[in-house]
């Protein structure tokens, strides 16, 4: 019993046993640190245990870099580095680094040298060619440089996720990250909410609190609203798309069906619009690929029956969402729709002054003072940042930047639309299914928002390229197995 709980069996290390020991630490260590006095302690000691962890596999690397992007805010572990706007060292990019290590080594070990065929590594090169080589032309070298250091880090998460999750269980692991930790986030939400912030009252930006809704925004553990909304969004298209899958056990589908309910309930809770859309598509996706529009009248009955429930306690909730969603139809309704049409009209200006390459990574916020448009907003003139990704890479990079981007993003959706096809097991397609709705609710996200640099984002581009191939080696396993083996003579 004993050799079983430490995960020694018969003299040899059971790695997987060694790893949910350490990771239930780990949990504990999390717990200790949100909810209890004793932030350091916790924080220093999942720090010593890390390491161990993560060199045992780079999947345990994956999963700590998916619960250190929940922490957002809390996770910061230096900040306001002098002369860089944004350079915040998180814990994030601590498991980053740490799982980067344990990948190379894993390579090492292994002999793992052959990088797995992949049609986005040349668009994906391309990208990261173009940020490069923009760096001659950016009127910001500080913050252009710490963004193609950043883009060149985050495409080798998609490397990691390709090269380590190469077993079903570590793939079981993984999206089950995915969806348990938005799952923990959006119950914070939740409780944010109703307790009007007293569940560590969330650091709230400036343009949250200048909407003046009647009701308290809540933000989980992020600083933006937006933001919060967009991970939980991860959580809600992933488990919805494997409520369809029919190997999944009955209890299964039920911790499954809880975990979206919740999420869903929390990114309602967000009010961001761009997270509502975004999910309704990834939503609307799933259905139609799965062809159940049953499912999806279910899924807007709950939305509705929620809605009820909650504006039961909170009377206001009824008239803001609909608010919110009616804004999205006449921008003129809000401040930070007519703001965002002000910047989209910014970002053309630079564009029509710089057509090729543009103003350079990061000019638009130096550039933006010189094409402010005259009906923005005035409490809304601090923004200087695009908030449409389609649009900031249209100013900053002209059309050669965003011909490179589409390449990238349909060389990704066509990918994750064919080979839907031909995956064979159908959880794995259902997952497949789900990803690839992931995706298409982050683009859409981006065009609300700018965060190209979303952590699980770019993990969802490597697990489009990942399940294929898992599919093609679980089922090559088994069919070795169901050959008949020789008799002896």
């Amino acid at each position: 019993m004993l050799r079983s709980l430490t995960g020694i069996d018969n003299g040899v290390i059971n790695t997987r046993k060694v790893f949910f020991i350490l990771l239930s630490l780990e949990l504990v260590l999390l717990g200790i640190f949100l909810f209890t006095n004793y932030e350091e302690v916790a924080l220093y000691a999942g720090i010593l245990f890390a390491p161990v962890l993560i060199f045992l596999d780079p999947i345990f690397g994956l999963a700590l870099m998916v619960i250190t992007t929940s922490l957002d805010f809390m996770g910061a572990a230096e900040s306001g580095v002098e002369g860089f706007r944004y350079l915040n060292f998180t814990l994030f990019h601590l498991a980053f680094l740490l799982t980067l290590v344990s990948t190379i080594c894993s390579i090492l070990m292994h002999q793992k040298i052959r990088i797995p065929s992949a049609s986005i590594w040349f668009p994906l090169l391309a990208f990261l060619l173009l940020y490069t080589i923009s760096l001659i032309r950016t009127p910001d070298i500080k913050e252009a440089s710490l963004y193609v250091v950043r883009a060149m880090f985050l495409s080798m998460t998609i490397f990691i996720v390709i090269i380590s999750i190469d077993r079903i269980w570590k793939l079981s692991l993984f999206v089950g990250m995915l969806i348990i930790v938005p799952l923990v986030v959006a119950s914070i939400t939740i409780s944010q909410f109703f307790s009007e912030g007293s569940l560590f009252a969330p650091i709230v930006i400036k343009m949250a609190n200048a909407l003046g809704l009647p009701v308290f925004r809540a933000t989980g553990t992020f600083t933006n609203p937006n933001a919060l909304a967009c991970f939980l969004m991860a959580g809600a298209a992933l488990g919805f798309s494997l409520l369809f899958a029919k190997e999944i056990p009955s209890f299964l589908r039920l911790i499954l069906l809880a975990a979206v309910i919740t999420t869903v309930v929390g990114l309602l809770l967000s009010f961001s619009r761009g997270g509502w859309v975004s999910t309704f598509c990834a939503v609307i996706f799933v259905v139609v690929l799965q062809k159940k529009w049953s499912y999806f009248g279910y899924f807007a009955i709950f939305v509705i029956i929620c809605l009820i429930i909650i504006s039961i306690k909170t009377p206001q909730m009824y008239a803001v969402v609909f608010e919110r969603l009616g804004s999205i139809f006449d921008p003129s309704q809000d401040a930070s729709s007519t703001a965002r049409i002000a910047l989209l009209k910014s970002s053309v200006a630079m564009w029509f002054d710089h057509p090729i390459f543009g103003v350079g990574l990061r000019g638009f916020p130096v550039e933006f003072a010189n094409y402010i448009d005259p009906n923005m907003p005035h409490i809304l003139k601090e923004l200087k940042e695009a908030h449409t990704i389609q649009f900031e890479i249209l100013a900053e990079m002209g059309i050669v930047g965003l011909t490179i981007a589409s390449w990238l993003f349909f060389t990704v959706l066509f990918h994750g639309i064919r080979t839907m096809k031909t995956i064979k097991n159908h959880t794995l397609r259902c997952l497949q299914i789900g990803s690839v709705a992931l995706f298409i609710g982050y683009v859409i996200n981006f065009t609300f928002a700018t965060d190209l640099f979303n952590n699980v984002f770019w993990m969802t581009m490597g697990m489009i390229y990942t399940l294929p191939l898992i599919d093609n080696k679980y089922f090559s396993e088994q069919s070795l197995k169901e050959l008949p083996q020789p008799t002896p003579g």
